[in-house]
């Protein structure tokens, strides 16, 4: 297919308005991440769920089950997500360069099979 395919263009378009979107969302995503996960590790600290014998297994249950590591996952997704929108774009270059190649081939008779 050309690559002036007026399918291809728009195609085009909107995958770089997508990744685009998903760049900005994941820098967002990493601006908050450092502000709630202090909040969390806060609330963590202050132990709301008390003293008495059912805060107490609450908390067991809750902080056992790796509410902490939880956070430290947050942090280390909101990393790779915000990465991810450049990768991605460097992916889909690559694709692109490829299939133009291969277009280039095809017209000129070279990928035919005799």
């Amino acid at each position: 297919m050309p690559a002036s395919d007026p399918a291809d263009l728009c195609l085009g378009e909107t995958i770089e308005s997508c990744v685009s979107m998903w760049t900005a969302m994941g820098t967002d995503l990493c601006a908050a991440v450092p502000d709630r996960t202090t909040r969390l590790k806060e609330l963590h600290a202050a132990a709301p769920w008390g003293d008495g014998p059912e805060g107490q297994a609450f908390a067991q249950a809750y902080l056992g089950c790796g509410a902490d590591q939880l956070i430290d996952e947050i942090t280390h997704l909101a990393g790779r997500i915000s990465k991810s929108g450049t990768r991605l774009r460097v992916t889909i270059a690559c694709s692109r360069s490829a299939d133009d190649r291969t277009g280039e081939i095809v017209e000129r008779g070279l990928g035919r099979e005799t």
